[in-house]
């Protein structure tokens, strides 16, 4: 999950990853972290196959066409992933995303629930430990995915190796809403803590894993606005 450089000890203007799967390699996560302009391997790729089609149509391929390839793909492969408190709508928000879109719906809470049992028993009987051990293997298993919109659980962000996993294929948003406005239904973190407590040791992590911000006051409104955002973000 490291990158091999180290990047602390030098300091290259911009870094070029060969690598194009995943999208985000840990080299490039870091230069991210570091605000080091960076890319993938992707646009290598397509412009060496534009290169073959035009030495075998003798025809030239202008550089708004490689780049509208670029775009398409990473449209289509790139994920979308939702971090914030329990009961703040992601799994809604996610849901009107996947019905919206041609990406699949993936709620890490429904997955682990139909792999393991009820998440409630899960935290009564194994502890909380124990299930997000199990929910960061099944986030590495579906972050590993493409195109696929994935509503994780309010405590993915409390593991650390689940920042690599979400950012490997997906722009991670952070959805929030009021602790009035939060749904306290099925969520055993509340049975132990308060809402307050959890968003105060919580709230940096959320805004560390995330790329963007949206306040979900109307679901299919936040949906709307994290597809137009996305649709602009992957287009670098």
């Amino acid at each position: 999950l490291k990158s091999v450089i180290k990047l602390g000890k030098i300091r290259p203007e911009a870094v070029f990853d060969v690598i194009y799967n995943p999208n985000k390699t840990s080299l490039l996560m870091d230069c991210d972290r570091l605000k080091i302009p960076n890319d993938n391997g992707l646009r290598m790729l397509v412009y060496q196959a534009v290169k073959a089609c035009e030495i075998f149509t003798s025809k030239k391929i202008d550089d708004d066409v490689v780049e509208n390839i670029v775009q398409k793909i990473r449209t289509k492969n790139m994920n979308i992933a939702l971090v914030g408190m329990p009961g703040s709508g992601k799994s809604t928000v996610a849901k009107i995303i996947a019905k919206n879109t041609d990406k699949k719906l993936v709620d890490i809470d429904k997955i682990i629930t139909q792999r393991y049992g009820n998440i409630n028993d899960i935290f009564a009987v194994q502890g909380e430990k124990y299930f997000r051990k199990i929910e960061s293997k099944v986030l590495e298993e579906f972050s590993k995915e493409k195109n696929l919109v994935i509503a994780t659980g309010g405590g993915a962000v409390t593991v650390k190796k689940n920042f690599y996993y979400l950012h490997q294929n997906s722009v991670v948003y952070w959805i929030d809403r009021p602790n009035s406005k939060l749904s306290r239904k099925n969520r055993p973190i509340y049975r132990t803590n308060t809402m307050r407590e959890i968003r105060q040791n919580r709230n940096y992590l959320y805004r560390r894993f995330s790329d963007k911000y949206f306040n979900n006051y109307n679901a299919k409104t936040t949906a709307k606005l994290i597809v137009e955002d996305f649709n602009e973000t992957i287009y670098y």
